[in-house]
């Protein structure tokens, strides 16, 4: 897979009386992401309009859009076709560009956004402040014919589960979503340790789940030890290896009682933590990633363990530096209350299927 950014060249428009029908002649504004229209003198909450169109090369086999993170409610058109729908502010997304798009040699990307409040969409209560936007970046991948499933609730077609078993074994469970008609196609797994060592390594069919065993696993270990293993993931087909993924994570034990507290790989930690949100002044929620590094620089220096993801779900960068950082983490959707509203409720979970 070939990730392409899209970050520059966008042009945009607010659409306070809707969509019209001739939109060359309207007030265009030509922007770069992360953006958000947001502004303290004009907070404005409606729709809006986003284009830019992108040259097709010589062989690219499929494409996707990814958008990783669109505030809030999200149609996207290519080529004057819809190609998908998104609720919900803050979890990654990716839609299928459709093949006669992309043998035309040219796309013609419209994303249209509302962040107005919604009965059937979360949030629409609580103290959230809606910016609205493409606030974080937004890009094109390109794969070959055969490809794990990049449209997968925004994963990268492997879901890798690491737990460490009652004699200390730690035991990776993998999940993988392929996107191949061919027969005897197969993905390769490779674990290496934190130093770059052979840790583990199997091979299964395309979409079929299996497990490694590390006997015995170097623990992540907060912030006395933040160790990370890697996995890298290669569809193989007729021997070839086709698509990659790669995927960092670390080996742990956590549980909680009322009696005793926490308890990290069977010791007892007593947290210290803050509350994060993902703006700041100036840019509001079109953060980058030196300004995210810049918050944990500062989380670094008062000496925290922990840190609470207040209220959604963060840019990945955030949790890959929790991660590196050794921080125990409090991951949320931005749901305050149970509801009796079915759509809501639905949408909730949909968001909670994301984070996860």
């Amino acid at each position: 897979m070939n990730r392409i950014s899209m970050n520059a060249g966008w042009q945009f428009v607010k659409l306070p009386k809707g969509i019209p029908a001739e939109r060359e002649d309207l007030d265009w504004e030509t922007v770069s992401l992360p953006h958000t229209w947001y502004r303290e003198d004009d907070p404005y909450h409606g729709l809006v309009l986003y284009r830019r169109k992108l040259e097709v090369e010589d062989g690219w086999k499929n494409a996707f859009l990814e958008f990783e993170g669109a505030d809030q409610r999200c149609r996207v058109f290519v080529n004057g076709r819809e190609i998908g729908e998104h609720k919900g502010a803050y979890a990654r997304f990716r839609f299928p560009v459709p093949d006669e798009a992309r043998e035309s040699g040219l796309l013609r990307i419209e994303v249209l956004l509302d962040n107005g409040v919604s009965p059937d969409s979360s949030p629409n209560f609580g103290d959230f402040t809606i910016f609205g936007g493409l606030y974080r970046n937004v890009n094109l991948l390109v794969t070959g014919e055969d490809h794990f499933d990049y449209c997968y609730y925004g994963t990268d077609g492997v879901i890798a589960r690491a737990t460490v078993d009652e004699t200390g074994c730690g035991l990776l469970e993998l999940e993988p979503h392929v996107c191949t008609d061919k027969t005897g196609a197969l993905v390769a797994y490779t674990l290496t340790g934190p130093e770059g060592e052979l840790a583990a390594e199997g091979c299964a069919a395309a979409n079929e789940s299996c497990s490694l065993r590390v006997a015995e696993p170097k623990l992540w270990n907060g912030k006395k030890a933040p160790r990370l293993y890697t996995l890298r993931a290669a569809l193989q087909v007729d021997g070839e290896a086709v698509d990659e993924t790669v995927i960092r994570l670390g080996f742990r034990s956590i549980s909680m009682s009322p009696e005793e507290g926490l308890r990290l790989n069977g010791e007892l930690v007593k947290l210290h933590g803050v509350a994060k949100h993902q703006d700041r002044a100036g840019v509001f929620s079109a953060v980058s990633r030196e300004q995210i590094d810049e918050d944990f620089a500062l989380i670094r220096e008062i000496g925290a363990n922990a840190i609470r993801l207040s209220h959604y779900q963060h840019a990945q960068h955030t949790y890959d530096r929790c991660d590196e950082e050794g921080l125990l983490t409090w991951a949320e959707i931005p749901m305050l209350k149970m509801t009796e509203n079915a759509a809501l409720l639905e949408n909730a979970k949909e968001q909670l299927r994301e984070l996860i």
